[in-house]
């Protein structure tokens, strides 16, 4: 068997070759996925920009291939990871707690919605960072994703 039909074999068998696992076939592929993700953790295009630069050019994305259960999640979970390290970096001070005490409950809904989903925050940090219960911070979220459901 040649070698041309050995790897139309492979292919043929659900193999993928080594060609179409490298990261700049990966970014065509999965790069809009991992932009849109990144685009709601870090709006400015310039920084999101150079995240998928860092992520695709990096060994990041290698172990994705080899991910049992999809590419694709495996790719969007680095995505947000290196998002939310690019948005760590970025973070300049607590305006947060300022802002927070001053808006509305649905306001503060979004913030501490924003702070868990888009900052990666754990509730308990939340609650710290805001100076309130924890369970204060499950009811906002709770209410924001009423809110978001009815607009």
């Amino acid at each position: 068997m040649s070698e041309f039909e050995s790897s139309n074999l492979q292919l043929s068998r659900g193999n993928k070759s080594p060609v179409s696992t490298n990261g700049l076939s990966l970014y065509d592929e999965y790069g809009s996925i991992a932009y849109g993700i990144i685009l709601q953790i870090v709006p400015q295009n310039q920084i999101a920009q150079e995240v998928m630069i860092d992520l695709f050019d990096s060994l990041t994305v290698n172990p994705c291939v080899e991910n049992k259960v999809s590419i694709a999640v495996c790719i969007i979970r680095k995505a947000r990871e290196k998002a939310l390290i690019y948005k760590e970096k970025l973070e300049v001070g607590a305006s947060t707690v300022q802002q927070f005490s001053t808006e509305s409950a649905i306001e503060q809904s979004k913030i501490i919605f924003d702070l868990s989903f888009r900052q990666g925050k754990t509730a308990e940090t939340i609650a710290d960072y805001l100076d309130i219960p924890k369970a204060r911070v499950y009811k906002a979220i709770s209410e924001y994703f009423k809110t978001f459901r009815h607009s």
